[in-house]
């Protein structure tokens, strides 16, 4: 999957197929296939999620160096 674009998110949802289409190669994060398992599941976890909540994802990752996830969901909203 040379292009970065997966179908490892695919779900029912908008957001699941704007997240499947994205070209991830481009980005930082490199090709979905390289993410460390926690990113891929978290990322998995919140698509899941049933009721809009409006988290936002962040990622500062270095090759080699680990990666730290940054999850918020604004206070009220069950995820």
């Amino acid at each position: 999957m040379g292009s970065g674009k997966v179908a490892a998110f695919k779900g029912p949802s908008e957001m699941h197929a704007r997240v499947s289409a994205h070209d991830w190669a481009s980005t930082p994060l490199g090709p979905v296939e390289s993410w460390q398992p926690s990113l891929a599941v978290l990322v998995k976890t919140l698509l899941a999620s049933a009721l809009p909540h409006g988290a936002h994802l962040q990622v500062d990752s270095a090759p080699g160096q680990g990666a730290t996830f940054i999850v918020e969901v604004p206070r009220g909203v069950d995820v």
